[in-house]
């Protein structure tokens, strides 16, 4: 499986980095799988490498129709 890094900023959560690479909240046990030693904590501590599985990226969405905070 392939990944790519995130390097997570302060007060992000597992939901919001979901969102951002995947255009859905709902994939963060993908997430939690590829990163083991991470806390499971509801905002991930800022600075944290993280490791993203690219197998199913979507393609790129058209983010003008979303709502401010899900943007990216």
């Amino acid at each position: 499986m392939e990944y790519i890094e995130h390097r997570v900023g302060q007060f992000e959560r597992w939901d919001s980095i979901s969102q951002q690479h995947y255009g859905t909240p709902f994939e963060i046990e993908r997430l939690l799988r590829a990163n083991p030693d991470v806390p499971r904590t509801p905002i991930v501590p800022g600075g944290t490498l993280l490791l993203v599985p690219v197998d199913k990226l979507p393609n790129p969405i058209d983010s003008r129709g979303l709502p401010p905070w899900l943007r990216f």
